[in-house]
């Protein structure tokens, strides 16, 4: 008798413990926003915009924070100073290693408030937006960013996939097609669309740019030429929309 007792404690126990879980852990991974720091280096002062589909969050001036709300989805990031736009950066979340302890402690309804919310993405806590505002023209005027008529994300093997070709522009005049991946600029590796940005702003691998792309497993080397946003000085309009 006393034997069953105990046993029906224990039960009974177990039974609150578990609604209890069930009840009080739905969600473990705590909070959908997340701060993040927004730097432009050699041109420190831009005003950065950064967009999600939670909404559209700024820094007013760089270094500088902000804090947004976490997503599944790519934060677009592009920053302004004067007359110089820096070309769009595509930044990718991460899922947190505690989205998947959630599922054990707080169940599958646990996760998918999580993942509903964002809260189980983290992004890069720090974010480098390339700009170059040194490099006057002769009227003292700064160049428009490079415009290459491409869309493109972090390919998830290795280099930056191309997603959208704009026609009439350097990317599809070079013969660049949805699905390549870019894997180098002139030699130098580009593992994101970050990288890409970088390479063809930076003066030292002017135009045109030598593409190394794998395009259905095989490689190729495509010449990509420059156009600018105000219409085509040689110089170079965006690499995440370049």
């Amino acid at each position: 008798m006393g034997e069953h007792r105990d046993r029906s404690s224990a039960g009974g126990l177990w039974v609150a413990v578990a609604a209890g879980a069930l009840s009080g852990c739905a969600s473990i991974v705590s909070g959908q926003n997340q701060v993040v720091s927004v730097d432009t280096p050699g041109c420190p002062g831009a005003r950065c915009e950064l967009v999600n589909d939670k909404g559209r969050f700024y820094v007013a001036s760089t270094p500088g924070t902000v804090t947004l709300m976490r997503s599944y989805n790519n934060l677009q990031v592009t920053c302004t100073r004067d007359a110089t736009t820096s070309a769009p950066v595509s930044v990718a979340s991460a899922t947190k290693a505690m989205a998947f302890g959630n599922i054990l402690v707080g169940g599958i309804v646990g996760a998918g408030v999580d993942i509903g919310t964002g809260a189980a993405y983290d992004y890069p806590q720090m974010i480098s937006v390339s700009m170059d505002c040194s490099l006057p023209t002769a009227s003292g005027a700064v160049p428009p960013p490079t415009r290459l008529g491409l869309q493109v994300d972090r390919d998830p093997t290795a280099g930056v996939r191309i997603v959208a070709v704009e026609p009439a522009l350097p990317g599809a005049a070079a013969g660049l097609q949805v699905g390549d991946v870019i894997v180098s600029v002139n030699g130098i590796a580009v593992s994101d669309p970050q990288a890409l940005a970088a390479v063809i702003a930076d003066p030292k691998t002017p135009a045109p740019w030598t593409f190394a792309v794998r395009r259905d497993q095989q490689a190729t080397t495509l010449t990509v030429g420059a156009t600018t946003a105000s219409g085509g000085d040689g110089r170079p309009t965006n690499p995440t929309e370049r």
